[in-house]
This record gives C-alpha cells, sequence and structure tokens, in this order.
C-alpha cells in the first residue's frame, strides 16, 4: 500500500500486475505507486527485487522497438507517387453542424 501527497492510499498487487489507480492495466506500464514500492524495496535491501523490463510490457522494451524497426522502409516524394487506387469510392470531408471544441475554447461553425 502506498500512501500519496493528499493521503489517499494506493493499493499495488505485484502478481497481478495491478494498482488501484488502474494506471498499470491500461497502459500496461508502471505507475508511479509500484515504481515507489520497487525503489522503498532496493533502498531497504531488498535481495529479490526483479529488473523493471520484467513488470513492462514487452511492446515498451528497446529490443522490441529495435525489432519492428530493422527493416528499411522506401520513402515517396509526395502524391505524385502514391499508387493510383483501383477502388471506384471517393472518400469527402464531412459537413460539421453545430459547435466544435478546440484547443479549450469554442468556435461556432456556420451551416
Amino acid at each position: 500500500m502506498v500512501t500519496g501527497h493528499w493521503s489517499d492510499k494506493f493499493i499495488v498487487i505485484f502478481k497481478e500486475k495491478t494498482c488501484k489507480c488502474m494506471h498499470w492495466v491500461i497502459t500496461c506500464m508502471l505507475c508511479s505507486h509500484a515504481v515507489s514500492i520497487i525503489s522503498d524495496n532496493i533502498g531497504h535491501g531488498v535481495n529479490n527485487v526483479h529488473d523493471l523490463e520484467v513488470w513492462v510490457h514487452p511492446c515498451y522494451w528497446l529490443g522490441t522497438w529495435s525489432e519492428m524497426h530493422k527493416h528499411k522502409t522506401e520513402l515517396i516524394n509526395g502524391r505524385v507517387m502514391w499508387p493510383k487506387s483501383s477502388c471506384p469510392t471517393k472518400l469527402i470531408t464531412p459537413k460539421l453542424l453545430g459547435f466544435v471544441y478546440y484547443n479549450t475554447s469554442m468556435v461556432h461553425i456556420q451551416s
């Protein structure tokens, strides 16, 4: 159990890789509460502390990143070099009506 800045308590269960804050479940990355417990265990000399890679999903590992990006991608110089599509459907931009929220300011669109 970890106590936060405002006396809120978070329960971390390492076997299930969960925390009450749900950050670990949603992102598959350690939350600050789990890191705090691991750091505290290291500071108190606990011997069986695993590496951080054990607690993080493999998609965040550097090895996974390098494996995914090892293939060379050829560049295309703009739309002129894009392959022509044989699809007869043309996508058009939808017409927006009403209010659009953009960068916390409300912009009215005329219909």
